[in-house]
C-alpha cells in the first residue's frame, strides 16, 4: 500500500507476490487491482482544496467518522484483549501461581505459561483465515471471560485447600492464556493494519500502538492495587464479567474484516 502511495507500481506487485507465497503476477493481480483502485480513490478524496500541507490535513482528519470509529473500536479491543489476556499478571505470575497452591515447581510454570502462548500463535497463523477474525474473538473472548469466572468462583467458593481444587484452577489458567494467544491478543494488531482508512493510517496506528502499551502499563502497575481493594480471586472474577460485556460489544460492533478488501472494511465505518 505504502509503495503505491508513492508511485512505485511495479515494486508493489513484485512485494506483493512474495507476501502471498513468491506467487506470479496473475495470481495476485485481482487483489492487487483492488489495491490500486482503493489507493487511488484515497488520494483523490484526500487532496487539500485549500493548499494548506498533508501533515496538517492528516491531522484535522483524525476527527472524522471513518476514522474515530474504528480508532475507538481498536482501543476498546485492546482494553479487553489485555484485561483478558494476562497482561496485568505478567510480572506476578510466580505469585499467582503460588497463591493456586498447584504442587508444581512456579518458575518452571511460567516458562511452560510462555511456551502455551507461542502455542497459540501458531494456531493463529494457520487457521484465521478459515475461522475468521470476528468468530475468533467472539469465541477466545467467551472462553477466556468463563475461565477467568471459573477460577474465581472455585477460588471463593471451594474452601478446602486440596490438589484438586488447585490444579483446576491451574488448568483454567492454562486454557485462558492458550486461547487468549489463539484469538484475541494477535488478532488486535492484526486488526490495527486492516480498519483505518490509508489516509490517516500512518497516525492512526502509531498513536494506537501507543496508547496500548500506555494501558498494558498501567494494568500490569496497579494489579497489586486492584488485588489488595477486591481480593485475589475476586480480580478474576470481575475480569471475567468484564470480558462477558465486551463480548457483547464486539457482537454488535466488531465487523468481518478477513477475505474483505480495503475498500469493503473502509465503508463499514464510514
Amino acid at each position: 500500500m505504502w509503495l503505491l502511495s508513492k508511485g512505485k507500481t511495479e515494486k508493489a506487485h513484485r512485494t506483493l507476490g512474495k507476501l502471498r507465497g513468491w506467487v506470479s503476477h496473475d495470481k495476485c493481480s485481482n487483489e492487487f487491482h483492488e489495491m490500486v483502485v482503493f489507493v487511488s480513490a484515497n488520494k483523490n478524496s484526500s487532496n487539500d482544496k485549500n493548499g494548506k500541507n498533508n501533515s496538517d490535513s492528516s491531522w484535522k482528519q483524525l476527527m472524522q467518522p471513518d476514522v474515530l470509529r474504528p480508532f475507538r473500536l481498536l482501543l476498546i479491543y485492546f482494553f479487553f484483549s489485555n484485561l483478558l489476556s494476562g497482561v496485568p499478571f505478567g510480572p506476578y505470575l510466580v505469585e499467582v501461581f503460588l497463591t493456586f497452591g498447584a504442587n508444581v515447581d512456579a518458575q518452571w510454570t511460567v516458562a511452560f505459561s510462555l511456551c502455551i502462548s507461542i502455542v497459540g500463535g501458531i494456531l493463529t497463523i494457520f487457521l484465521v483465515n478459515r475461522l475468521g477474525k470476528r468468530f475468533l474473538t467472539l469465541t477466545t473472548l467467551s472462553i477466556c471471560s468463563i475461565c477467568y469466572i471459573s477460577i474465581g468462583l472455585i477460588g471463593i467458593y471451594w474452601t478446602d485447600s486440596n490438589q484438586i481444587k488447585a490444579w483446576l484452577l491451574l488448568i483454567f489458567f492454562f486454557i485462558s492464556t492458550l486461547v487468549a494467544s489463539f484469538g484475541i491478543m494477535p488478532i488486535g494488531w492484526i486488526l490495527l493494519t486492516e480498519i483505518f482508512p490509508m489516509k490517516s493510517r500512518n497516525i492512526t496506528c502509531s498513536i494506537c500502538s501507543t496508547l496500548s502499551f500506555i494501558l498494558s502499563f498501567f494494568m500490569t502497575k496497579y494489579y497489586p492495587n486492584v488485588v489488595y481493594l477486591v481480593d485475589f480471586y475476586n480480580t478474576f472474577t470481575i475480569f471475567g464479567f468484564g470480558g462477558l460485556i465486551g463480548c457483547v460489544y464486539f457482537y454488535f460492533c466488531l465487523p468481518e474484516t478477513e477475505n474483505k478488501t480495503l475498500q469493503e472494511i473502509s465503508e463499514f465505518f464510514k
